[in-house]
Protein backbone atom coordinates (compact mmCIF):
# COMPACT_ATOMS: atom_id res chain seq x y z
CA UNK A 1 0.00 0.00 0.00
CA UNK A 2 1.42 3.34 -0.94
CA UNK A 3 2.44 5.93 2.07
CA UNK A 4 0.36 8.46 1.43
CA UNK A 5 -2.58 6.36 1.17
CA UNK A 6 -1.65 5.25 4.54
CA UNK A 7 -1.26 8.50 6.06
CA UNK A 8 -4.97 9.07 4.81
CA UNK A 9 -6.65 6.29 6.89
CA UNK A 10 -7.58 7.13 10.27
CA UNK A 11 -5.77 6.63 13.46
CA UNK A 12 -8.46 4.62 15.06
CA UNK A 13 -9.15 2.36 11.80
CA UNK A 14 -5.53 1.20 11.65
CA UNK A 15 -6.15 0.22 15.25
CA UNK A 16 -9.16 -1.57 14.70
CA UNK A 17 -7.60 -3.21 11.51
CA UNK A 18 -4.59 -4.48 14.04
CA UNK A 19 -6.89 -5.62 16.88
CA UNK A 20 -9.28 -7.41 14.60
CA UNK A 21 -7.13 -9.42 13.29
CA UNK A 22 -5.47 -10.62 16.91
CA UNK A 23 -9.10 -11.38 17.96
CA UNK A 24 -9.51 -13.34 14.62
CA UNK A 25 -6.41 -15.81 15.21
CA UNK A 26 -7.90 -15.84 18.84
CA UNK A 27 -11.07 -17.48 17.43
CA UNK A 28 -8.89 -19.79 15.06
CA UNK A 29 -7.31 -21.04 18.27
CA UNK A 30 -10.67 -21.59 19.94
CA UNK A 31 -12.40 -23.32 17.30
CA UNK A 32 -8.89 -25.48 17.14
CA UNK A 33 -9.28 -26.14 20.92
CA UNK A 34 -13.28 -26.78 20.34
CA UNK A 35 -12.05 -29.34 17.59
CA UNK A 36 -9.94 -31.31 20.05
CA UNK A 37 -12.62 -31.21 22.79
CA UNK A 38 -15.28 -32.71 20.31
CA UNK A 39 -13.23 -35.50 19.52
CA UNK A 40 -12.06 -36.29 23.29
CA UNK A 41 -15.77 -35.90 24.82
CA UNK A 42 -18.07 -36.02 21.54
CA UNK A 43 -16.14 -38.30 19.39
CA UNK A 44 -19.56 -39.51 17.88
CA UNK A 45 -21.18 -36.38 17.30
CA UNK A 46 -21.27 -35.76 13.39
CA UNK A 47 -23.69 -32.81 14.13
CA UNK A 48 -21.71 -31.00 16.57
CA UNK A 49 -18.40 -31.43 13.92
CA UNK A 50 -20.75 -29.90 11.33
CA UNK A 51 -21.84 -27.06 13.50
CA UNK A 52 -18.10 -26.21 14.40
CA UNK A 53 -16.91 -26.58 11.19
CA UNK A 54 -20.15 -23.36 10.03
CA UNK A 55 -18.99 -21.90 13.16
CA UNK A 56 -15.39 -21.27 11.14
CA UNK A 57 -16.72 -20.38 8.11
CA UNK A 58 -18.63 -17.70 9.79
CA UNK A 59 -15.17 -16.47 11.68
CA UNK A 60 -13.41 -16.47 7.96
CA UNK A 61 -16.94 -14.44 6.79
CA UNK A 62 -15.09 -11.71 9.20
CA UNK A 63 -11.84 -11.96 7.03
CA UNK A 64 -13.94 -11.25 3.95
CA UNK A 65 -15.54 -8.56 5.71
CA UNK A 66 -12.42 -6.51 6.21
CA UNK A 67 -11.35 -6.93 2.53
CA UNK A 68 -15.05 -5.80 1.54
CA UNK A 69 -14.40 -2.76 3.79
CA UNK A 70 -10.97 -2.16 2.33
CA UNK A 71 -11.86 -1.84 -1.20
CA UNK A 72 -15.58 -0.07 -0.89
CA UNK A 73 -14.18 2.18 2.29
CA UNK A 74 -18.04 2.41 3.21
CA UNK A 75 -18.04 1.82 7.11
CA UNK A 76 -22.14 1.71 6.87
CA UNK A 77 -21.77 -0.65 4.41
CA UNK A 78 -19.72 -3.03 6.79
CA UNK A 79 -21.37 -2.86 9.69
CA UNK A 80 -24.62 -4.17 8.23
CA UNK A 81 -22.32 -7.25 6.65
CA UNK A 82 -20.92 -7.68 10.21
CA UNK A 83 -24.64 -7.27 11.47
CA UNK A 84 -25.86 -10.26 9.34
CA UNK A 85 -22.71 -12.80 10.24
CA UNK A 86 -23.31 -11.69 14.03
CA UNK A 87 -27.04 -12.90 13.49
CA UNK A 88 -25.77 -16.25 11.60
CA UNK A 89 -23.21 -16.62 14.63
CA UNK A 90 -25.46 -16.34 17.11
CA UNK A 91 -27.75 -19.00 15.19
CA UNK A 92 -24.93 -21.51 15.08
CA UNK A 93 -23.45 -20.91 18.86
CA UNK A 94 -27.26 -21.53 19.95
CA UNK A 95 -27.25 -24.57 18.11
CA UNK A 96 -23.93 -26.25 19.36
CA UNK A 97 -25.45 -24.97 23.30
CA UNK A 98 -28.25 -27.08 22.56
CA UNK A 99 -26.24 -30.07 21.03
CA UNK A 100 -23.56 -29.97 23.81
CA UNK A 101 -25.77 -29.67 27.34
CA UNK A 102 -28.32 -26.82 26.57
CA UNK A 103 -28.37 -24.75 29.37
CA UNK A 104 -25.91 -26.64 31.22
CA UNK A 105 -23.29 -27.01 27.85
CA UNK A 106 -19.95 -25.53 28.51
CA UNK A 107 -19.80 -23.45 25.16
CA UNK A 108 -22.08 -20.60 26.52
CA UNK A 109 -19.04 -18.75 26.48
CA UNK A 110 -19.37 -18.53 22.59
CA UNK A 111 -22.03 -16.14 23.25
CA UNK A 112 -19.38 -14.09 25.34
CA UNK A 113 -16.63 -14.26 22.50
CA UNK A 114 -19.38 -12.81 19.85
CA UNK A 115 -20.17 -9.79 22.15
CA UNK A 116 -16.40 -9.12 22.16
CA UNK A 117 -16.44 -9.20 19.09
CA UNK A 118 -19.10 -6.80 18.14
CA UNK A 119 -17.47 -4.22 20.64
CA UNK A 120 -14.85 -3.29 17.85
CA UNK A 121 -17.29 -2.34 15.37
CA UNK A 122 -20.19 -1.05 17.40
CA UNK A 123 -19.48 0.20 20.39
CA UNK A 124 -21.66 0.18 23.76
CA UNK A 125 -24.88 0.28 21.50
CA UNK A 126 -23.75 -2.46 19.24
CA UNK A 127 -22.27 -4.79 22.47
CA UNK A 128 -25.34 -4.33 24.05
CA UNK A 129 -27.69 -5.15 21.26
CA UNK A 130 -25.39 -8.19 20.39
CA UNK A 131 -25.77 -9.29 24.20
CA UNK A 132 -29.42 -8.87 24.10
CA UNK A 133 -30.00 -11.09 20.82
CA UNK A 134 -27.70 -14.12 22.53
CA UNK A 135 -30.05 -13.86 25.59
CA UNK A 136 -33.16 -14.02 23.19
CA UNK A 137 -31.19 -17.21 21.41
CA UNK A 138 -30.22 -18.63 25.08
CA UNK A 139 -33.93 -17.83 26.08
CA UNK A 140 -36.00 -19.08 23.30
CA UNK A 141 -33.50 -22.63 23.60
CA UNK A 142 -34.53 -22.89 27.03
CA UNK A 143 -37.85 -22.67 26.39
CA UNK A 144 -37.93 -24.37 23.25
CA UNK A 145 -36.15 -27.67 25.46
CA UNK A 146 -38.79 -26.96 28.39
CA UNK A 147 -41.67 -27.41 26.42
CA UNK A 148 -40.89 -30.59 24.20
CA UNK A 149 -40.59 -28.20 20.59
CA UNK A 150 -36.88 -29.59 20.53
CA UNK A 151 -35.22 -32.33 22.17
CA UNK A 152 -34.02 -32.02 25.02
CA UNK A 153 -30.40 -32.51 25.67
CA UNK A 154 -30.83 -35.94 28.41
CA UNK A 155 -27.42 -34.50 30.39
CA UNK A 156 -28.06 -34.23 33.97
CA UNK A 157 -27.59 -30.72 34.66
CA UNK A 158 -29.84 -30.06 31.48
CA UNK A 159 -32.81 -31.94 33.20
CA UNK A 160 -31.91 -30.52 36.69
CA UNK A 161 -32.16 -26.40 34.74
CA UNK A 162 -35.26 -28.10 33.32
CA UNK A 163 -37.06 -29.46 35.41
CA UNK A 164 -38.90 -26.39 36.94
CA UNK A 165 -39.77 -22.84 35.60
CA UNK A 166 -38.52 -21.36 38.67
CA UNK A 167 -34.88 -23.41 37.64
CA UNK A 168 -35.20 -22.60 34.35
CA UNK A 169 -35.66 -18.57 34.79
CA UNK A 170 -33.24 -18.46 37.56
CA UNK A 171 -30.55 -19.73 34.73
CA UNK A 172 -31.94 -17.86 31.73
CA UNK A 173 -31.52 -14.67 34.61
CA UNK A 174 -27.85 -15.59 35.42
CA UNK A 175 -26.85 -16.08 31.90
CA UNK A 176 -28.60 -12.62 30.87
CA UNK A 177 -26.72 -10.83 33.60
CA UNK A 178 -23.14 -12.53 32.80
CA UNK A 179 -23.77 -11.54 28.95
CA UNK A 180 -24.70 -7.73 29.95
CA UNK A 181 -21.41 -7.41 32.74
CA UNK A 182 -19.50 -8.69 29.24
CA UNK A 183 -21.54 -6.10 26.86
CA UNK A 184 -20.91 -3.16 29.21
CA UNK A 185 -17.50 -3.57 30.05
CA UNK A 186 -16.33 -4.44 26.63
CA UNK A 187 -18.82 -1.73 24.83
CA UNK A 188 -17.38 1.13 27.20
CA UNK A 189 -13.83 0.28 26.92
CA UNK A 190 -14.24 -0.16 23.16
CA UNK A 191 -15.94 3.39 23.13
CA UNK A 192 -13.08 4.79 24.78
CA UNK A 193 -10.77 3.84 22.87
CA UNK A 194 -11.99 5.16 19.55
CA UNK A 195 -12.65 8.24 21.59
CA UNK A 196 -9.06 8.48 22.69
CA UNK A 197 -8.31 7.53 19.05
CA UNK A 198 -10.10 10.20 17.39
CA UNK A 199 -8.23 13.17 20.03
CA UNK A 200 -4.73 11.81 18.74
CA UNK A 201 -6.16 11.76 15.24
CA UNK A 202 -7.39 15.89 15.62
CA UNK A 203 -4.02 16.64 17.52
CA UNK A 204 -1.96 15.10 14.75
CA UNK A 205 -4.33 16.72 12.23
CA UNK A 206 -3.67 20.40 14.14
CA UNK A 207 0.45 19.51 14.37
CA UNK A 208 0.50 19.40 10.37
CA UNK A 209 -1.46 22.36 9.94
CA UNK A 210 1.06 24.73 12.16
Amino acid sequence: MPEDKINNVPEWRVEFHRKIKWLLIFRFLIILILFIAVILFFPESKEIRILLVLYGVVTLGYLGSLYYWDIVRKELNFKFLYSIEIFFELLVETGLVHMTGGGGSPFIFLYALTILSSAFVFQLLGTIMTATAATLFYALMLYFEFTGIIPRPGTALSELILSSKETLFYMAYVQSCFLYMIAFLSGYLSQKLRMHLDKLEETKLELERV
